[in-house]
Order: structure tokens, then C-alpha cells, then sequence
């Protein structure tokens, strides 16, 4: 039961905590929200306020939560190769507009979305193998 536990500590950081901090980056890097409040330590939720108007797709989001996943994954099982590749096929499909010269407003927090994902999934993983010594 205790393993059980440790697993879910590990994905839980990985994935759920590893979701609010990328919200949170990327509602402000966007500007789309204004941030207030962010989180509420006694109901554990986040508060926004959009502006008039403004939506974001849930999408990226959900895409996150599964890279976390795949990355805290990968690592548990010795194939930290796949991040590598998982990471390649990101920056590919942003390569025609890195190659136009364009300033695209979406690439910073895509960027910064993407690095925090490692960083969750990473560290979800190895709070996992440091739990089980």
C-alpha cells in the first residue's frame, strides 16, 4: 500500500501540481487574465478573471497533463530517451514559423508551458524513485 502511495505522491506532483503552475505561468505570459488570488490554499482552486471576451482553448492543457504523465513515465521505466523525442516532435511542429522570421505571440509561453512540463515530470519521477530507497 505504501508503494501504491509513492506513485501517486510522484504523479500526483507531476501532474496535477505541475498543471496549476502552468496555468498560472501561462495565463500571465499570455496577458489573457488578471491574476488575482491565484490560488486558495483552503479550497485549493484558482481564481481568474477573464477579460471581456478572451477564451483559451482547454487543449494545450490537457496535452500538458499528458506530457507530464509521459515524461514522469518515461523516466521510471529507464527511457528517458523518449523526452528527447517527445521534445523533437514539439519543436518541429514550430519549426515553419521559426523559420519565417515571424514573432509569434504563441511560442513564448508554448516554450515556457513546455519546460515547465519537464520540470513537473521530472521531478514527479524522481520523487518517486527517492521515496522508494
Amino acid at each position: 500500500m505504501k508503494i501504491i502511495f509513492i506513485y501517486f505522491l510522484g504523479y500526483f506532483v507531476s501532474v496535477y501540481i505541475g498543471h496549476i503552475c502552468s496555468y498560472i505561468v501561462s495565463a500571465v505570459m499570455w496577458g489573457d487574465f488578471e491574476c488575482q488570488n491565484m490560488i486558495n490554499p483552503f479550497k485549493g482552486e484558482i481564481k481568474v478573471k477573464r477579460r471581456k471576451g478572451i477564451s483559451i482553448a482547454p487543449n494545450p492543457a490537457w496535452t500538458g497533463m499528458v506530457e507530464r504523465l509521459l515524461y514522469t513515465t518515461s523516466i521510471l521505466i529507464a527511457k528517458p530517451e523518449f523526452i528527447v523525442v517527445w521534445l523533437g516532435m514539439k519543436m518541429a511542429g514550430r519549426w515553419k514559423v521559426l523559420q519565417k522570421g515571424e514573432k509569434n505571440k504563441a511560442f513564448n509561453p508554448f516554450f515556457a508551458g513546455s519546460g515547465i512540463s519537464l520540470f513537473f515530470g521530472v521531478m514527479g519521477a524522481y520523487l518517486v524513485k527517492g521515496l522508494l530507497k
